[in-house]
């Protein structure tokens, strides 16, 4: 979904929280051309290719799809103003205006946004326990970015570079503001609870397309709406969210928390 700030408004309560979150923009770029097969789909040599010949080129629809600066694209920049500063901080400024928090998906950070989430949204440590989906197999090729790649892949993407780095920055102020101890006592809290999920609703892990790693259901895991939730793909997590937003799919009850 492309980000349009007055449609979504429209659609939520007054007092909805917006939340969004944010990748470094090489690791996303690279994630989308493997995974969804730019370079078979359009015939690259290589990723150092995809990334030269789409940096000058036109978009093929800039309505469906980009190839560079993926993070603005979703956040509802249109590509032809990817290189006007005025718009990309006008952009970048509506963003911080608008959404509560941002989080960040690498390393570390990840964890520390869950639980910035959770406190947001005075959830539980459950609400936020989670397990990676579409995780790339350990067994799949590293990239290599040479200095040659990384300049262009930096001057193609400064509209995402731009919005990561000052997300970044905002990002650190919270988790400061946080304060170190606590922020220590509730990821203790999340690694403990994750494992003991983890450990109940899945079995083991087997090969999915596309490089990813696919988990397998316990029985007990397959018996529980929580655990099937837990490892649903985004695609079967947004259709059933629609069900139930048209009211086409009956409410289920998801409860965890007597078998941990």
């Amino acid at each position: 979904m492309l980000f349009n700030k007055s449609e979504v408004k429209a659609s939520l309560k007054s007092d909805a929280r917006y939340v969004s979150i944010l990748r470094d923009p090489t690791s996303l770029l690279y994630s989308a051309y493997t995974y969804f097969r730019w370079r078979e789909r359009f015939n690259y040599s290589s990723f150092e290719d995809f990334v030269i010949r789409t940096k000058s080129t036109k978009q093929i629809d800039p309505l469906i799809i980009s190839f560079k600066n993926l993070m603005m694209f979703d956040f509802g920049l249109h590509p032809k103003n990817y290189e006007d500063d005025a718009i990309v901080d006008s952009k970048i400024a509506e963003i911080e205006s608008t959404f509560d928090l941002i989080m960040i998906r690498d390393g570390e950070y990840f964890k520390q946004s869950l639980i910035l989430l959770k406190n947001l949204m005075h959830w539980t440590v459950v609400d936020v326990a989670v397990v990676a989906i579409n995780k790339m197999m350990s067994s799949a090729p590293k990239p290599v970015f040479s200095k040659s790649l990384t300049h262009h892949l930096l001057e193609a993407n400064q509209a995402d570079y731009k919005l990561y780095r000052k997300f970044l920055t905002i990002f650190k102020e919270k988790v400061k503001k946080f304060g170190a101890e606590k922020m220590k006592k509730e990821l203790e809290e999340l690694n403990y609870t994750t494992n003991k999920l983890a450990n109940f609703c899945i079995a083991g892990t087997k090969p999915g397309s596309r490089n990813t790693t696919v988990y397998i259901l316990s029985k007990a895991g397959e018996d529980n709406c929580y655990c099937r939730l837990l490892v649903a793909s985004e695609k079967d997590l947004t259709r059933q969210l629609r069900q139930r937003y048209n009211k086409k799919r009956k409410k289920e009850v998801c409860r965890i928390r007597g078998y941990l």
